[in-house]
């Protein structure tokens, strides 16, 4: 495999390949922001990239608020760490507000005035408990007399969180708990605005790249005369190069990749940053191969990797103490049962199960 290719140099870049950090926070902090709606999937994706890792670990550091899951950009969860969850929703708070308040309010009914009430009501609330489940939380602004049903409930946790109120905490059981960012967020003070954007989009580029200022702009929500104005102001750590007719950015002081062949076969997440973290992923994945595995075009599939580049999907089954696994193949590719066996323990072991039954298919 061509070490120069985009997929080869993004193995290296997300930690898919080549050096690993020993921790989960050391890996958040890297990747600067991990997509996480699917909490058990985004788990696994700071594991993969942590090898030796297991799930306990991970929590551990989400029970010790080394990393929080919040809304940070582009309206949906991810997986940040604390020290960095300041700067990141200074950044993006006012835009993802004025960008989406729209559409709550015409799908919700709920106005910038009902909003800011929950929020005052649920800041009362957290001060008092330090802590709340999702359910709990519904009872306190019912209590109030503010509606939750019908995603109203949701919308008001994002509002709170992209205000920079809340977070995500611990898992209690099957519930999610939130709490204060005031009462966790490490002192400090905030970045300008330049300042800020220069530094995303340096963790953006280090973690990422090979990759285009349109990937920077979807990634972290910007417009992308604001994402070209973070990788100018970065350009003595950044460098840009000519390939395939697009402009690609890469960190000056970039991890070594060495040149032997690489024989990677990786069980991304669903929305995985391999794939959701840029624009336009047909470096990574042929129009062709993903008409066969996601025809529907949902995005919402498991992606299965050989050598950066996307060849089939898997899916999960978890049994009590051990995980039933599916791999399906598109039929121009060929991998021998005992890689994709080692390949599902890697896998299994994160989650300390066994692997159960392993099937492996040909995509019709």
């Amino acid at each position: 495999m061509d070490v120069t290719s985009i997929p080869y140099q993004r193995l290296y870049t997300q930690r898919i390949e080549g050096e690993h950090f020993q921790s989960a926070e050391e890996t958040v902090e890297w990747m600067g922001a991990v997509q996480a709606q699917d909490y058990k999937m985004a788990l696994w994706a700071i594991g993969l990239r942590t090898p030796g890792s297991t799930i306990s670990e991970v929590e551990q550091a989400i029970f010790e608020k080394k990393i929080i899951r919040t809304w940070i950009m582009r309206h949906t969860i991810h997986f940040v760490s604390i020290q960095d969850v300041s700067w990141m929703i200074e950044l993006s708070s006012e835009s993802m507000i004025n960008k989406h308040l729209g559409h709550v309010e015409k799908n919700t009914g709920l106005t910038v005035h009902q909003l800011n009430q929950a929020k005052e009501i649920l800041y009362l609330a957290l001060k008092k408990q330090q802590q709340l489940t999702r359910p709990e939380i519904r009872t306190v602004l019912e209590n109030a007399d503010i509606d939750t049903s019908n995603q109203r409930l949701y919308h008001i946790l994002w509002y709170a969180a992209q205000s920079g109120m809340i977070f995500i905490g611990p898992m209690k059981g099957k519930q999610q708990t939130f709490l204060l960012i005031e009462d966790w967020m490490p002192k400090g003070n905030l970045l300008s605005q330049e300042k800020a954007l220069k530094k995303l989009a340096i963790r953006y580029v280090t973690s990422h790249g090979p990759a285009t200022v349109h990937d920077f702009a979807w990634w972290a929500g910007l417009t992308i005369a604001k994402a070209k104005k973070g990788m100018q102001l970065a350009d003595n750590e950044l460098f840009t190069e000519s390939r395939n007719k697009k402009e690609y950015w890469l960190p000056i002081d970039r991890q070594v990749i060495k040149s032997e062949k690489v024989l990677n076969l990786t069980l991304l997440p669903s929305l995985d940053e391999y794939l959701i973290g840029y624009k336009d992923r047909t470096d990574v994945f042929s129009a062709e191969v993903y008409s066969k595995i996601d025809p529907q075009k949902s995005g919402f599939f498991f992606p299965l990797i050989e050598n950066g580049q996307v060849v089939g999907s898997w899916k999960p089954v978890h049994q009590a103490a051990s995980i039933d696994l599916t791999i399906q193949l598109v039929p121009t590719i060929f991998i021998s049962k005992n890689r994709l066996k080692q390949a599902a323990e890697h896998y299994c072991y994160f989650f300390k199960k066994s692997l159960g039954v392993l099937t492996v298919e040909t995509i019709l």
